[in-house]
């Protein structure tokens, strides 16, 4: 069976006008990475499994900072479900049905 999955490296040379990828907030996009060796991750991330793989992988495809991700590590435990989940990441700045669809994510 093939994946039809790819990466950048994938299709061959970076092109040095495309963004490679943006750099996410939870109040939005604050920076751009032009290329993979400008790509570079924080060392305070957290450790895998605990928001799930589907949403794990969705916050690092968009790049989300560490501190956007603890925060919603934080706002998942302490919600009592979507509503709550959303009406504390939505005024930081998260549209509202990114955050829907982040919680489902989550929830699986």
């Amino acid at each position: 069976m093939t994946s039809n999955v790819h990466t950048s490296s994938d299709f061959g040379t970076h092109n040095p006008h495309f963004t490679f990828h943006f750099v996410h907030s939870l109040s939005g996009v604050v920076d751009k990475v032009k290329s993979l060796a400008d790509n570079f991750e924080e060392d305070d991330y957290p450790l895998p499994g605990i928001l799930g793989l589907l949403a794990e992988r969705y916050l690092k495809a968009h790049d989300y900072i560490a501190s956007a991700m603890w925060f919603i590590i934080h706002t998942f435990k302490e919600s009592y479900g979507p509503q709550e989940f959303v009406d504390h990441l939505c005024p930081k700045g998260m549209p509202l049905l990114e955050a829907e669809y982040l919680f489902e994510l989550i929830t699986g």
